[in-house]
């Protein structure tokens, strides 16, 4: 265990993770020079990647960091750990187990969902932030401490609306069309491409064998062809949104937002590069939310970047400006 007397004045470097299914980032920051340095890890998702595969990836980013930077572990003040798949107070257990045994003690953690840590990157207030990428949830978060969230429990029961989602309906449309209930559409020589124009049926059965990535990657295409008009990737799209959009409509009815003239929505994920499929989520919350004005946000900076300004409140409401131990403040 690490020694808790050393004191946080003489620690000076935050920390913050994007841990996802495929790939995490991890930015370290140094309250002293205000210079960050960015590198890219193995995934973080114990759901998807299992247990043991995630504390290595850890460790090895975690120690390789420092490592670049000629420090150790023990000289970060506070690492703020944001995961895909951290639902419940067992996830939090795991995560927090892993971290404790890497040499951090608990008041130097804080582990929330990645939508969270993206959230309070940008926002200080009450507000909701969408997640459309390779998965979709949607995260509230009240003037009152509540937090409300809907969709992310992943695919495939979950995840709805998202790049998944979406690469997912146009392979079963293909998969319909070889069973002999679905048109043939031009977007289908798209998927017979990535296996270079083999027996349907060979392809069919390797559609039903790809894994999450693979299928969501193919989101990109549908979106483009719907662009270019193709009726059936324009229905798949539209509907991508719809669902997204019922999504945060039903947790904005759920904050119960009081004495407030202004929400604060965030925008994230790759699906959002598509103006259709953004545009059409925005009408459809702003003719809901109406008349209360509606704020949309999109990061600049990449997620563990934007974390490292919630990590600075964390760490300058736990340990004040100067750095002295005032409050504990995580749980």
């Amino acid at each position: 265990m690490t020694d808790t007397t050393h004191q946080a004045d003489n620690r000076h470097f935050l920390i913050s993770v994007d841990g996802g299914g495929t790939k995490t980032e991890i930015c370290i920051y140094d309250l002293l020079t205000e210079k960050s340095v960015s590198s890219f890890w193995g995934g973080a998702n114990y759901k998807v990647l299992g247990i043991e595969t995630v504390r290595s990836n850890l460790a090895e980013g975690l120690t390789g960091v420092c490592k670049d930077l000629g420090i150790v572990l023990d000289d970060i003040a506070l690492c703020l750990l944001g995961v895909s798949g951290y639902d419940t107070e067992e996830d939090k257990d795991i995560y927090e187990t892993m971290m404790v045994n890497f040499g951090f003690d608990t008041s130097r953690i804080v582990i929330c969902n990645d939508s969270e840590l993206i959230f309070r990157g940008l926002v200080d207030e009450p507000g909701l932030c969408i997640v459309a990428g390779t998965g979709s949830i949607v995260f509230g978060f009240s003037d009152d401490g509540r937090k409300i969230r809907a969709g992310g429990w992943g695919a495939p029961l979950s995840d709805q609306g998202s790049g998944y989602w979406i690469g997912a309906e146009i392979f079963r449309r293909y998969l319909d069309w070889f069973d002999g209930i679905e048109k043939w559409n031009e977007i289908f020589f798209e998927i017979e491409q990535l296996y270079g124009r083999q027996d349907p049926q060979n392809i069919a059965a390797k559609l039903a064998c790809m894994d999450y990535s693979e299928v969501a990657s193919f989101a990109r295409i549908v979106m483009d062809t719907a662009n270019r008009g193709n009726q059936l990737c324009c229905e798949i799209v539209s509907n991508a949104a719809e669902i997204i959009s019922k999504l945060v409509i039903s947790v904005y009815s759920r904050l119960s937002l009081k004495k407030i003239d202004q929400v604060s929505i965030v925008e994230v994920g790759s699906l959002f590069r598509d103006q259709y499929f953004e545009g059409k989520i925005q009408q459809n919350i702003l003719s809901f939310i109406s008349p209360i004005r509606v704020r949309f946000l999109k990061s600049a900076s990449t997620p563990a970047e934007s974390g490292i300004q919630y990590a600075k409140r964390l760490y300058h409401e736990r340990f004040g400006k100067n750095g002295k131990k005032e409050q504990k403040i995580f749980g």
